[in-house]
């Protein structure tokens, strides 16, 4: 319990330090940094900004009021008459013992666009009817890859990154690591035990049961890219058998179809949970194929008109 006592008094303050002044606030040989740190008991990063390389990243560790005093010693040298521009607002929302329950908010969930098609890939499959899709020409896509980077520089590097708050509850985002990397994941459902977490991927799709000591809290900079993968149901189509369990089959004919290129993919209705329901094409020169019909002609699946 004294552990636990001790972990909640823990906190991260994260605020955004003009490139132009980090040499005045590091110090020559990290002379100024180091003082304030020794002086507030705190622990100092500076890191990069995940999306402008005209700001850094300050991020205080410690108790209350070890990071009051911190910013207190760090306004001293930095006058806020003198450098406005260094307001030392805090950028990350939480405590770093508990990032809350963060639901998955509309504004940060890319969205296929109605009533037209638009260029997709295909890049997590659960069932030749169930699979998740990027948009690779939409002007957000080219962060993914950097935003990538920064979560495996951040989480990657043995930093004492906070663990999810026990017992995890569905619904948190978080970083998640896993072939190599680190992942924005939704927790969807944890085990009764909390050993064990499935999650869902919000930027390359997909579903996966993992250790929850694989799961990290998540930064609130690593929050402002909208998440890359929109989940998705092929419509018109349902198994060729009558278990409604999509076969083997139908789901090796699926990948062969959709992966590896560039799809044209149309929302022509949404299932009651809410997912998409879309007509996809692949496009070969002057042709195109209509996979959801492909399925059809292939013997994998029996086509379906759904009620208007």
């Amino acid at each position: 319990q004294e552990d636990t006592n001790c972990e909640e008094l823990l906190r991260a303050y994260e605020f955004e330090l003009p490139r132009e002044l980090c040499g005045r606030f590091i110090g020559q040989g990290g002379r100024n940094v180091t003082a304030i740190k020794s002086r507030s008991n705190t622990r100092i990063y500076v890191h990069q900004h995940p999306f402008t390389s005209k700001l850094k990243i300050c991020s205080i560790e410690g108790t209350t009021e070890e990071i009051r005093t911190a910013l207190e010693l760090i306004r001293k040298k930095f006058p806020l008459h003198a450098f406005p521009n260094l307001t030392l607002a805090q950028v990350n929302a939480e405590p770093m013992h508990y990032p809350g329950t963060i639901t998955l908010p509309e504004t940060l969930q890319l969205r296929l666009p109605d009533g037209v098609t638009c260029d997709v890939v295909l890049t997590s499959l659960v069932t030749a009817g169930h699979f998740f899709l990027q948009q690779p020409t939409h002007p957000t896509y080219p962060s993914l890859a950097r935003l990538d980077q920064f979560m495996l520089a951040c989480y990657g590097q043995g930093l004492d990154t906070p663990p999810l708050p026990h017992p995890v509850e569905a619904g948190i985002i978080c970083a998640a690591q896993v072939c190599g990397g680190w992942f924005r994941a939704l927790v969807v459902a944890p085990s009764d035990e909390n050993e064990e977490c499935d999650i869902k991927f919000l930027d390359y799709g997909g579903y996966m049961t993992l250790s929850t000591s694989l799961l990290r809290q998540i930064r609130s900079d690593f929050m402002m890219l909208p998440f890359q993968a929109s989940e998705c149901y092929l419509a018109n189509v349902q198994p060729a058998e009558d278990d409604s369990v999509w076969s083997a089959e139908a789901c090796a004919t699926f990948e062969d179809l959709a992966q590896g290129q560039i799809l044209q993919a149309l929302i022509v209705g949404y299932a009651d949970n809410g997912i998409p329901l879309v007509h996809l094409y692949r496009v070969q020169g002057v042709s195109s194929v209509f996979i959801n019909r492909e399925l059809v002609n292939r013997g994998v699946a029996r086509w379906l008109e759904h009620p208007l």
